[in-house]
């Protein structure tokens, strides 16, 4: 089972409407926070880092959404190499991937998520 490294405590705060976009994501981890996006009557985003994911021996991990959040915001200092949608494939973890859609990082890892899953990737420098 793919998983993400130990969770890091911080405390949930929402970024204010005057900061949006990748500036207000690095922010609010340069502060400490962990940051919760989304406006008034929308669901918030859950943003962690790529560093953060642990893939299986394969270089794969499925992420997944819980709750009302179906935004994921993942921030990576790689570039994507490929995106698209999953053959049939099952990962070393034994987890059924298939239909899933796709991102591969350059150098690894390849993150699976449901189509049900709004998944951005903020690049870093």
């Amino acid at each position: 089972m793919s998983a993400l490294r130990a969770w890091r405590p911080h405390r949930r705060e929402r970024i204010g409407t005057g900061e949006s976009g990748a500036a207000a994501v690095v922010e609010a981890l340069l502060a400490g926070l962990d940051p919760v996006l989304g406006g008034a009557g929308e669901a918030g985003a859950v943003v962690v880092e790529l560093e953060d994911v642990i893939p299986d021996e394969a270089g794969e991990a499925v992420l997944r959404h819980g709750g009302d959040a179906h935004r994921l915001v993942v921030l990576a200092s790689r570039t994507v190499e490929e995106s698209g949608r999953a053959v049939p494939h099952i990962t070393a973890a034994g987890e059924n991937v298939s239909g899933m859609r796709y991102v591969r990082f350059a150098g690894g890892p390849v993150l699976y998520y449901p189509a049900t899953l709004e998944l951005e990737i903020v690049r870093l420098q």
